[in-house]
């Protein structure tokens, strides 16, 4: 697989005065994912430790992680006083993948594998193609492309019975007012 490259946080504000941020973790992963010496391509915020001219995408390296009070807290090699810390904040942090192996668990899915793939009926006719995933309190959402525009449908066993990434698809249970609108 094409290695690409997928959203695993977002830095916070400065904690203390040794470098620290908080980050809003987005991976199923952080202790992979923010693992000492890991590098991950920071984008949205300057990289203090590189000239100032420099723009776009920077490296920042793992350097401690830990919880506190429930939440992430990171450390980055280069990142050793709250002021360039705080430079950091609103960053995102990426990490590029070149293959899933990481799932150890049947039936899930990196937000990657499932973007583009066809929605079919259990007949195999095409109804769409996944767009996006959302991830919500209840339950993740496919974001799929009908003819008649876009449909959200949560990813559930019941309405989605079925995800074939050989075949590059996903099976949807187009129950009525799924994937269209319902005539009254």
């Amino acid at each position: 697989m094409k290695a690409q490259q997928v959203l695993v946080g977002v830095i916070g504000k400065a904690l203390g005065v040794r470098g620290e941020v908080w980050v809003r973790v987005h991976t199923d992963f952080p202790q992979l994912r923010f693992a000492k010496g890991q590098k991950l391509n920071l984008r949205g915020a300057a990289n203090p430790t590189q000239p100032a001219a420099s723009t776009g995408e920077h490296e920042l390296v793992v350097r401690t992680f830990r919880k506190h009070s429930g939440a992430m807290v990171v450390s980055f090699t280069g990142i050793a006083d709250r002021n360039t810390a705080q430079a950091l904040q609103g960053g995102e942090l990426w990490v590029e993948l070149t293959d899933f192996t990481d799932l150890a668990v049947a039936d899930e899915f990196h937000d990657l594998q499932l973007i583009g793939l066809d929605a079919v009926d259990d007949s195999h006719t095409l109804l769409g193609s996944v767009e996006r995933v959302e991830h919500l309190l209840a339950q993740d959402i496919l974001i799929v492309a009908t003819p008649s525009g876009e449909r959200m449908v949560p990813f559930v066993k019941f309405l989605v019975p079925e995800v074939n990434l050989a075949q590059g698809y996903v099976m949807i249970n187009p129950i009525p007012g799924l994937l269209s609108d319902v005539e009254m």
